[in-house]
């Protein structure tokens, strides 16, 4: 259990009691807690890690998306130019995740950290709540523009109307958020917030839910677009695997918000909040992840395949040419052909690819 180090300590500590509802702080405490040799449970090395490495993922995935276009494509989409923004939120997002953990102790019991901890917390968690919202915006944007390239006539005006609701949504969600306590500082400032209240469970409750109902929407929307494109019955399939792969995020969804209802009623919060941290980190950039895989697609199946062939042929070229002796000579014919293979492998893997055909 954290011991106040002074007499400002103890005084900001008795107010954060005092408006957690003191009796029921204490109630929380385990008697193990208050013995010499405590060592205080910490499950933010959890959320670092899920963190470093599902920001990493998205990172390369986005990267190889962007290059995959720009080789094949010669230029950039509508929905190339929405993941960046995207990315760069996400980023934001994580290393928010990151400074929660080690700044204000996410992961610990709230009676293990310093209420100063505390009061870095609550800002980082305001900021956490405006990047989430905007990261998921631009990331459902990218995806229905994607989408849009492919849809016709009906499907297209369907596909605006989901752009629009999705911004709208967005730029209300993330001002109900940033000015959901009088005064505004109370939202993100602990000492303010301990003098003012600031219910806004329901606006959460509210946000999450019609976030997630949209999630679901959104995951059917490319179905019949999919179904009325000239491919095989197997392509198609695939087609839709990729796009389901987002259903993973909406799972991610749905458990952040149930974590979220639990965690933001109880008083033990740098504890509770943990499973949220997680499933939001995992929802955006699984959807990040998701919606870039179908522009990968084209690079797997183009340029790996050329470039095992190209390894197989150097392969049994020089195995003829050991077996028929004259070191100096293989090693002249391999150097040739390793050139000859690179120069073919990059002219070939520009040609332009219709959107039908690799997508």
């Amino acid at each position: 259990m954290y011991t106040p180090a002074s007499i400002d300590e103890y005084v900001l500590l008795g107010k954060i009691i005092e408006r957690l509802n003191g009796a029921a702080v204490f109630k929380s405490i385990p008697k193990t807690a208050m013995s010499e040799g405590y060592v205080p449970p910490d499950k933010g090395n959890i959320v670092f890690i899920v963190a470093t490495i599902s920001m990493a993922v998205a990172l390369v995935l986005v990267g190889g998306r962007l290059y995959t276009r720009k080789i094949y494509s010669g230029k950039l989409g509508l929905d190339d130019w929405m993941i960046i923004p995207a990315m760069i939120l996400t980023l934001g997002f994580t290393a928010v995740q990151i400074l929660a953990v080690k700044n204000a102790h996410m992961g610990m019991h709230v009676y293990d950290i310093s209420p100063y901890a505390m009061v870095e917390g609550t800002k980082l968690t305001y900021a956490h709540m405006i990047l989430y919202v905007y990261s998921i915006m631009f990331t459902k944007l990218s995806i229905i523009l994607f989408i849009r390239r492919l849809s016709f006539d009906k499907m297209w005006h369907i596909c605006n109307g989901f752009f629009a609701f999705h911004v709208l949504f967005g730029i209300a969600s993330s001002l109900a958020l940033a000015f959901q306590c009088k005064p505004i500082a109370a939202a993100y400032d602990l000492l303010t917030k301990l003098e003012h209240q600031c219910n806004a469970l329901t606006m959460y409750y509210a946000i999450t839910s019609i976030g997630v109902a949209s999630d679901i929407a959104l995951l059917f929307l490319p179905a019949p677009i999919v179904f009325k494109l000239q491919l095989p019955l197997w392509k198609k399939i695939a087609v839709l695997f990729l796009f389901s792969l987002g259903g993973l995020a909406c799972i991610f969804a749905i458990l952040r918000m149930i974590h979220l209802f639990d965690g933001v009623r109880g008083i033990d919060l740098t504890w509770d909040i943990v499973p949220v941290a997680l499933y939001g980190q995992l929802e955006v950039t699984l959807a990040i992840i998701a919606t870039s895989l179908p522009a990968l697609k084209v690079l797997w199946k183009g340029w790996l395949p050329r470039l095992s062939n190209s390894i197989n042929s150097r392969m049994k070229r020089s195995n003829h040419s050991e077996h028929s002796g004259g070191s100096g000579e293989a090693h002249n014919r391999y150097g040739s052909l390793a050139k000859t293979g690179t120069i073919e492998i990059s002219v070939t893997d520009r040609r332009p690819s219709g959107i039908h055909e690799d997508i």
